[in-house]
């Protein structure tokens, strides 16, 4: 069975702050398997994530740019509301 736990940041002050406690994310972690941080579009940099931890970027896209995230993407997942909304991976090892 796998677990996955999601911790979400609206900003990148919240995020720096998740940082200055990292107990607080090691009892998410010791329950799942996986640790995402879910973020907008462009609000952080790679090599900002702590090592154990994954990286989803949320954010809208139109359809020439959809096109576009699924050519160049590992992988993306698409929810169709009354817009797209694109979920994007940057986890390393992420399947292909």
């Amino acid at each position: 069975m796998k677990r996955i736990c999601y911790e979400v940041k609206m900003s990148r002050s919240d995020y720096l702050c998740e940082l200055k406690h990292p107990l607080k994310r090691r009892v998410g972690m010791r329950y799942s398997n996986e640790f995402y941080f879910v973020v907008p579009g462009g609000m952080l940099h790679l090599a900002e994530i702590p090592v154990e931890c994954r990286l989803l970027e949320v954010g809208t896209a139109t359809a020439d740019e959809w096109n576009v995230l699924v050519k160049e993407a590992r992988r993306i997942l698409l929810f169709r509301f009354n817009r797209r909304l694109v979920l994007r991976d940057h986890s390393a090892g992420a399947l292909a």
